[in-house]
């Protein structure tokens, strides 16, 4: 009787306030969890094809690198983006950080399992969550990275690694241009004394925006100074 009676109870609730699309806020469908119709068609995962393999940016030439890459080392073996940050994908990251909506990781979560499925990828050792300051932490009540890494943990059943750290700098990326963002240091995190050895695993470093690439490098960095490791790179969203 109970399931009967909430079913009505949504059915009246959907008639007099009709479910919004998280992007766009026009009415969506009830039988679409978070966005209308055209918001979720957005959603689509970034083709590898012609990119480069180390820094996902599109490729002029025939190599697998591009000259950037070729030209300079990185810390990262590989690194890839799921979708790319159009308003449905950067709804969900701000309503997933700022508007306390921690269940939306979980569907971010499904599109990175679903472009890591399609890159053929090996299947790592660890997955490592990129960390937040502990001002960030205090402020948001959690990390969302760390939200999205435990989902794909549980669904890869690969372990979660988080022996990374970030220290409190007191100001947020999302303030700062490319130059200053360039400027962040792989001090800027540091591995726990108390960490697993990563030595001769594979690591899957996740985040959930990709702007420059810095925090992924730098991370990569502090692994690769700690443990003979090899660190790839899975970002939700970013610039295509």
């Amino acid at each position: 009787m109970m399931p009967l009676l909430d079913g009505l109870i949504q059915g009246v609730s959907d008639l007099v306030f009709p479910p919004s699309c998280l992007s766009c806020a026009a009415p969506r469908s009830a039988d679409l969890q978070y966005f209308c119709q055209e918001c979720q068609a957005s959603l689509q995962l970034v083709d590898a094809e012609d990119r480069c393999e180390r820094c996902f940016q599109p490729l002029l030439g025939e190599d697998d690198l591009c000259r950037r890459c070729l030209n300079s080392h990185s810390p990262l073996c590989t690194m890839a983006l799921t979708v790319g940050y159009e308003p449905a994908a950067q709804a969900l990251v701000r309503e997933l950080k700022y508007g306390g909506k921690s269940y939306l990781a979980k569907g971010i979560a499904a599109l990175m399992l679903a472009q890591w499925v399609r890159l053929d990828w090996p299947v790592p050792d660890w997955i490592v969550p990129v960390p937040i300051s502990f001002g960030h932490f205090l402020r948001r009540g959690f990390n969302q990275t760390r939200l999205i890494a435990e989902y794909l943990s549980d669904a890869l059943h690969i372990p979660l690694w988080e022996g990374l750290g970030r220290r409190d700098q007191g100001w947020a990326q999302a303030g700062l241009n490319r130059a200053e963002r360039v400027r962040m240091r792989k001090d800027d995190f540091i591995v726990r004394l108390d960490a697993p050895p990563l030595d001769g695993k594979t690591v899957l470093i996740v985040d959930d925006v990709l702007t420059t690439g810095t925090t992924l490098r730098c991370c990569a960095s502090a692994l690769r100074e700690s443990y003979c490791c090899s660190p790839s790179g899975l970002v939700f969203a970013g610039p295509i």
